[in-house]
């Protein structure tokens, strides 16, 4: 980083500390409202999900294992979510593959409990079946 690119931690002579830079993120944080934070959130997570290293992918399955368990209607109908699960069932790591499969396993109920589902359903059994 050059001496100009770092001019925005020095405005007028003044340092920005790490401290500063986190609460004022906090604050606008807690200025969003909670769909645009949730949303935020998921993206981060989603992000996480297609990391090179596979305990990230993996800690990625656990939350979203999580959030499907907390909200399963939604999540599970979720394009982003079944696309992640799609390729993490196919994944190298035999941990992350485990928990993708796990979620789908332990969410078959939630599926079937949800209206017009049927397609969905037939998504993620497909996924099980190409990963047979």
């Amino acid at each position: 980083m050059n001496s100009q690119e770092k001019s925005w931690l020095k405005p007028r002579g003044i340092t920005l500390k790490p401290e500063y830079v986190r609460r004022v993120m906090e604050y606008l944080s807690l200025q969003l409202e909670f769909g645009d934070l949730f949303f935020a959130l998921k993206n981060m997570l989603l992000c996480l999900s297609y990391s090179k290293q596979a305990t990230l992918r993996s800690k990625a399955m656990k939350i979203i294992r999580q959030l499907i368990k907390n909200d399963p209607e939604n999540m599970l109908q979720d394009s982003e979510i079944q696309a992640i699960l799609k390729l993490r069932i196919t994944d190298v790591s035999s941990i992350t593959r485990e928990s993708a499969l796990d979620i789908l396993f332990k969410n078959i109920d939630n599926l079937v409990a949800i209206p017009n589902s049927g397609p969905i359903l037939l998504d993620y059994m497909n996924m099980v079946i190409e990963r047979a």
